[in-house]
Protein backbone atom coordinates (compact mmCIF):
# COMPACT_ATOMS: atom_id res chain seq x y z
CA UNK A 1 0.00 0.00 0.00
CA UNK A 2 1.26 3.32 -0.88
CA UNK A 3 1.27 5.05 2.62
CA UNK A 4 2.95 1.42 4.01
CA UNK A 5 5.15 2.14 1.53
CA UNK A 6 5.98 6.03 2.26
CA UNK A 7 6.48 4.89 5.91
CA UNK A 8 8.67 2.21 4.96
CA UNK A 9 11.04 4.50 3.00
CA UNK A 10 11.13 7.20 5.99
CA UNK A 11 12.26 3.90 8.30
CA UNK A 12 15.26 3.59 6.12
CA UNK A 13 16.29 7.24 5.77
CA UNK A 14 15.00 7.51 9.52
CA UNK A 15 16.15 4.51 11.66
CA UNK A 16 16.54 5.74 14.67
CA UNK A 17 12.56 7.35 14.81
CA UNK A 18 10.26 4.63 16.94
CA UNK A 19 7.34 6.70 15.97
CA UNK A 20 7.44 5.46 12.73
CA UNK A 21 7.82 2.16 13.35
CA UNK A 22 4.76 2.24 15.34
CA UNK A 23 3.02 4.54 12.81
CA UNK A 24 4.27 1.45 10.53
CA UNK A 25 2.58 -0.82 12.90
CA UNK A 26 -0.71 1.26 12.84
CA UNK A 27 -1.07 1.12 9.31
CA UNK A 28 -0.21 -2.44 9.56
CA UNK A 29 -3.43 -2.99 12.24
CA UNK A 30 -4.50 -6.89 12.16
CA UNK A 31 -1.09 -7.99 10.41
CA UNK A 32 0.98 -9.98 12.84
CA UNK A 33 3.79 -7.91 12.27
CA UNK A 34 1.89 -4.87 13.42
CA UNK A 35 2.51 -6.57 16.89
CA UNK A 36 5.85 -7.76 16.26
CA UNK A 37 6.68 -3.76 15.77
CA UNK A 38 5.25 -3.23 18.74
CA UNK A 39 6.56 -5.51 20.60
CA UNK A 40 10.30 -5.04 19.80
CA UNK A 41 9.91 -1.28 20.63
CA UNK A 42 9.20 -2.73 23.97
CA UNK A 43 12.06 -4.71 24.40
CA UNK A 44 14.53 -1.96 22.81
CA UNK A 45 13.62 0.08 25.84
CA UNK A 46 15.35 -2.26 28.05
CA UNK A 47 19.41 -2.76 28.33
CA UNK A 48 20.69 -6.21 27.87
CA UNK A 49 23.06 -7.17 30.19
CA UNK A 50 25.54 -8.61 27.06
CA UNK A 51 26.33 -8.06 23.32
CA UNK A 52 24.06 -9.63 21.43
CA UNK A 53 25.70 -13.00 19.43
CA UNK A 54 28.59 -12.39 16.91
CA UNK A 55 29.06 -14.25 13.77
CA UNK A 56 31.44 -16.99 15.60
CA UNK A 57 28.43 -17.16 18.03
CA UNK A 58 25.96 -17.52 15.09
CA UNK A 59 28.20 -20.09 13.03
CA UNK A 60 29.62 -22.62 15.77
CA UNK A 61 26.06 -22.02 17.82
CA UNK A 62 28.10 -20.99 20.95
CA UNK A 63 25.58 -18.70 22.17
CA UNK A 64 23.34 -20.98 24.34
CA UNK A 65 22.25 -18.42 26.92
CA UNK A 66 18.83 -18.02 27.57
CA UNK A 67 17.39 -14.44 26.93
CA UNK A 68 15.75 -14.04 29.76
CA UNK A 69 19.28 -14.42 31.33
CA UNK A 70 20.33 -11.59 29.68
CA UNK A 71 18.27 -8.89 30.40
CA UNK A 72 15.71 -7.48 32.39
CA UNK A 73 12.55 -7.03 29.67
CA UNK A 74 9.39 -8.93 31.06
CA UNK A 75 9.20 -12.29 30.20
CA UNK A 76 6.16 -12.13 28.70
CA UNK A 77 6.82 -10.06 25.92
CA UNK A 78 10.14 -11.91 25.00
CA UNK A 79 7.81 -15.22 24.85
CA UNK A 80 5.63 -13.02 22.11
CA UNK A 81 8.79 -12.09 20.51
CA UNK A 82 9.95 -16.10 19.73
CA UNK A 83 6.54 -17.02 19.17
CA UNK A 84 5.95 -14.56 16.70
CA UNK A 85 9.34 -15.30 14.90
CA UNK A 86 8.84 -19.02 15.05
CA UNK A 87 5.28 -18.18 13.17
CA UNK A 88 5.96 -15.63 10.52
CA UNK A 89 10.31 -15.17 10.68
CA UNK A 90 10.05 -17.27 6.99
CA UNK A 91 7.77 -14.52 5.70
CA UNK A 92 9.17 -11.85 7.11
CA UNK A 93 12.77 -12.62 5.89
CA UNK A 94 11.90 -13.23 2.19
CA UNK A 95 12.45 -9.56 0.82
CA UNK A 96 15.52 -9.42 2.88
CA UNK A 97 16.69 -12.43 1.08
CA UNK A 98 15.34 -11.85 -2.37
CA UNK A 99 17.72 -8.39 -1.97
CA UNK A 100 20.88 -10.45 -2.06
CA UNK A 101 21.63 -12.83 -5.51
CA UNK A 102 23.70 -15.91 -5.38
CA UNK A 103 27.60 -15.22 -5.54
CA UNK A 104 30.70 -17.04 -6.62
CA UNK A 105 33.66 -16.83 -4.86
CA UNK A 106 37.32 -15.75 -6.57
CA UNK A 107 40.49 -17.69 -6.91
CA UNK A 108 42.02 -17.33 -3.73
CA UNK A 109 39.03 -16.60 -1.95
CA UNK A 110 38.96 -20.63 -1.03
CA UNK A 111 42.22 -21.84 -0.07
CA UNK A 112 40.38 -24.79 1.30
CA UNK A 113 38.78 -25.74 -2.19
CA UNK A 114 42.12 -25.72 -3.83
CA UNK A 115 41.51 -22.39 -5.46
CA UNK A 116 38.44 -23.16 -7.37
CA UNK A 117 35.71 -20.98 -7.44
CA UNK A 118 32.59 -21.65 -6.08
CA UNK A 119 28.80 -20.77 -6.74
CA UNK A 120 27.03 -19.94 -3.49
CA UNK A 121 23.80 -20.22 -3.57
CA UNK A 122 22.33 -18.45 -0.61
CA UNK A 123 25.24 -15.90 0.59
CA UNK A 124 22.90 -14.58 3.34
CA UNK A 125 23.43 -16.72 6.23
CA UNK A 126 22.24 -14.71 9.40
CA UNK A 127 20.36 -12.24 10.47
CA UNK A 128 18.52 -10.11 13.67
CA UNK A 129 15.35 -8.00 14.04
CA UNK A 130 15.85 -5.18 16.02
CA UNK A 131 12.40 -3.26 16.71
CA UNK A 132 10.31 -4.81 14.13
CA UNK A 133 12.68 -4.66 11.09
CA UNK A 134 15.66 -6.25 10.11
CA UNK A 135 18.89 -4.71 10.98
CA UNK A 136 22.09 -6.84 11.24
CA UNK A 137 23.32 -9.65 8.72
CA UNK A 138 25.83 -12.25 8.35
CA UNK A 139 26.44 -12.71 4.18
CA UNK A 140 29.29 -13.19 2.04
CA UNK A 141 31.55 -10.18 1.51
CA UNK A 142 31.17 -10.58 -2.53
CA UNK A 143 27.19 -10.80 -2.48
CA UNK A 144 27.32 -7.62 -0.10
CA UNK A 145 29.53 -5.95 -2.46
CA UNK A 146 27.37 -6.88 -5.24
CA UNK A 147 23.86 -6.50 -3.79
CA UNK A 148 24.38 -3.81 -1.08
CA UNK A 149 22.19 -1.18 -2.68
CA UNK A 150 19.29 -3.81 -2.67
CA UNK A 151 20.12 -4.49 0.72
CA UNK A 152 19.30 -1.52 2.41
CA UNK A 153 16.31 -0.82 0.14
CA UNK A 154 15.23 -4.05 1.84
CA UNK A 155 15.46 -3.16 5.49
CA UNK A 156 17.39 -0.68 7.45
CA UNK A 157 20.46 -2.48 7.90
CA UNK A 158 23.43 -0.75 9.99
CA UNK A 159 25.33 -3.70 11.27
CA UNK A 160 26.84 -6.14 9.07
CA UNK A 161 29.29 -9.26 9.51
CA UNK A 162 30.99 -9.90 6.31
CA UNK A 163 32.68 -13.16 5.61
CA UNK A 164 35.94 -13.47 3.51
CA UNK A 165 36.31 -9.80 2.39
CA UNK A 166 40.03 -10.74 1.61
CA UNK A 167 40.12 -8.67 -1.67
CA UNK A 168 37.25 -6.20 -1.69
CA UNK A 169 38.12 -3.56 0.73
CA UNK A 170 38.68 -1.18 -2.30
CA UNK A 171 34.99 -2.29 -3.77
CA UNK A 172 33.47 -2.31 0.13
CA UNK A 173 34.62 1.22 0.94
CA UNK A 174 33.26 2.72 -2.26
CA UNK A 175 29.62 1.67 -1.72
CA UNK A 176 27.25 4.83 -1.18
CA UNK A 177 25.47 2.61 1.39
CA UNK A 178 28.24 2.01 3.74
CA UNK A 179 26.69 5.77 4.80
CA UNK A 180 24.41 3.83 6.99
CA UNK A 181 26.57 1.25 9.15
CA UNK A 182 27.30 1.31 12.68
CA UNK A 183 29.09 -1.84 12.92
CA UNK A 184 30.93 -4.00 10.68
CA UNK A 185 32.75 -7.18 11.26
CA UNK A 186 35.61 -7.83 8.53
CA UNK A 187 36.68 -11.29 11.01
CA UNK A 188 34.96 -14.11 9.33
CA UNK A 189 36.12 -17.37 11.00
CA UNK A 190 39.64 -18.87 11.87
CA UNK A 191 38.89 -22.27 9.55
CA UNK A 192 38.95 -20.31 6.85
CA UNK A 193 41.47 -17.99 6.95
CA UNK A 194 45.13 -18.42 6.00
CA UNK A 195 47.65 -15.65 5.92
CA UNK A 196 47.14 -14.86 2.10
CA UNK A 197 43.57 -14.61 2.62
CA UNK A 198 43.64 -12.04 5.23
CA UNK A 199 43.11 -8.02 4.59
CA UNK A 200 46.16 -6.04 4.10
CA UNK A 201 47.14 -2.99 6.31
CA UNK A 202 46.87 -1.09 2.80
CA UNK A 203 42.87 -2.05 3.35
CA UNK A 204 43.17 -0.72 6.49
CA UNK A 205 44.45 2.51 5.50
CA UNK A 206 40.92 2.52 2.99
CA UNK A 207 38.34 1.84 5.42
CA UNK A 208 39.89 4.54 7.74
CA UNK A 209 40.37 6.90 5.21
CA UNK A 210 36.71 6.14 4.57
CA UNK A 211 34.26 8.84 4.50
CA UNK A 212 31.17 7.22 3.94
CA UNK A 213 32.10 5.30 7.98
CA UNK A 214 31.51 8.59 9.89
CA UNK A 215 28.59 6.56 12.10
CA UNK A 216 30.66 3.42 12.29
CA UNK A 217 31.25 2.71 15.94
CA UNK A 218 32.22 -1.02 15.84
CA UNK A 219 35.11 -2.60 13.71
CA UNK A 220 35.56 -6.93 14.04
CA UNK A 221 39.23 -7.49 12.23
CA UNK A 222 39.72 -10.93 14.57
CA UNK A 223 41.64 -13.09 12.63
CA UNK A 224 43.57 -10.84 10.17
CA UNK A 225 47.16 -10.05 10.22
CA UNK A 226 47.37 -6.60 11.32
CA UNK A 227 50.76 -5.11 11.22
CA UNK A 228 52.17 -1.89 12.19
CA UNK A 229 51.22 0.67 9.46
CA UNK A 230 47.30 -0.89 9.47
CA UNK A 231 47.47 -0.22 13.58
CA UNK A 232 48.65 3.70 12.75
CA UNK A 233 45.98 3.66 9.89
CA UNK A 234 43.46 2.64 12.30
Amino acid sequence: MPGEDALFAAILENPDDDRLRLALADSLDGDPRAEFIRVQCELAKVPRDRALPTFRDWLFEDWNCDLPSLTSAPVELLDRERQLLDLHEEAWIRSVQESVRPCRTSPGELRDFLERPKRIEKPLYGWQFHRGLVDTVWMEARAFVNDADHLFRSAPVRNVWLYRPAGLIKSLVALPGMARLEALDLGGTAIYHHNMDCITDADLGALASCPSLYRLTTLGLSCHAIGGSGVEAL
